[in-house]
């Protein structure tokens, strides 16, 4: 039975082949049961019935991407780009994806492209900001920074970027005012040992360790104790 019923299967799809409806709604399935490898043929299968989906070019890429297949997950968000050279969604993840292979110039350029399309999206003033940062190009990171806490000044990422920016340029009080509006919006263990270093840059001792020992997950805390405790750091 089963070699006859394979036999009228493929017949059947000889004379009524899948449609992109199909090979989506069959791709979707996969994902559902975290079937990635097959999803994303059947997705790749959907695509080519329907090459101007952007938003799919770029789901693709984020399966490869999860899937650790990072050249094709780059591929695709190019691809996303292509046929959309507005498509803010595919020059953020083509950024982030520079970004996480540390091409921070790259990063920034899809980054600025995404802002261009959204600079009222803060995870796009984050990402910009935290570029000029690695690329130590702190007025840029100074500009952009000084345009998020205008439009989003209650959030501690922003507010965080604004302590370590005046922390590079040794503007230690206001980089302790930054960092405890921060804490005051979300207790976070980063957020106080970047508090607690910039308490100690100003010689404030004490008041550094009592926020160390409050930290109790946070890695750097353990280099950090070794410092205020007069040991040398890894």
């Amino acid at each position: 039975m089963k070699p006859i019923f394979l036999i009228i299967l493929f017949i059947l799809l000889v004379i009524c082949p899948a449609s992109g409806e199909d090979y989506l709604k069959t791709a979707q399935q996969y994902e559902k049961d975290n079937n990635y490898e097959k999803a994303i043929e059947f997705y790749i299968k959907a695509i080519s019935q329907d090459t101007g989906n952007y938003r799919l070019y770029n789901h693709v890429a984020l399966l490869f991407e999860n899937q650790g297949n990072f050249e094709s997950a780059k591929d695709y968000f190019v691809r996303s780009i292509i046929v959309n050279n507005e498509y803010r969604d595919g020059y953020f993840n083509l950024g982030s994806w520079y970004f996480n292979q540390a091409k921070f110039v790259q990063a920034m350029v899809n980054f600025k492209r995404a802002y261009s399309f959204a600079s009222d999206d803060v995870d796009i003033h984050i990402a910009l900001i935290n570029c000029f940062l690695k690329l130590g190009r702190y007025s840029e990171a100074s500009e952009y920074v000084a345009k998020a806490l205008d439009q989003f000044p209650d959030r501690f990422e922003v507010l965080n970027l604004a302590g370590m920016i005046a922390l590079f340029q040794n503007d230690y009080k206001k980089a302790e005012d930054y960092f405890q509006k921060a804490i005051n919006l979300k207790k976070d263990d980063k957020l106080i040992n970047n508090l607690g270093v910039t308490l100690y840059l100003q010689g404030k001792r004490d008041e550094a360790r009592k926020l160390f020992d409050q930290i109790k997950k946070y890695d750097k805390i353990q280099e950090n104790l070794k410092l205020m405790r007069g040991g040398k750091a890894k």
